[in-house]
């Protein structure tokens, strides 16, 4: 849902620069030059975010992965819990 609404920030940011000086009064367009700025931080904070966070969690399970073997089994397990 993180990455949703960085993506959602992003496609608003596109709209914004669309934007330009002769749709929007002079007094206003240094406050969009600032909201279009924001937007671009926040939504590449929030989806480069929840990519490293969702490696980071595959990266936990694999790697407490055990593995046992028995003479005719081999068991796979994970000791931590999934998160």
């Amino acid at each position: 849902m993180v990455f949703i609404v960085g993506i959602m920030l992003v496609y608003l940011m596109v709209v914004l620069f669309g934007l330009d000086s002769n749709l929007v009064p002079t007094e206003v367009f240094s406050v969009l030059c600032q909201t279009r700025l924001w937007l671009g931080v926040i939504a590449f904070t929030l989806v480069y975010g929840s990519i490293l966070a969702q490696t980071f969690r595959v990266f936990y399970i694999l790697r407490n992965i055990k593995v046992t073997q028995n003479k005719d089994k081999i068991r796979v397990y994970s000791v931590a819990s999934a998160l």
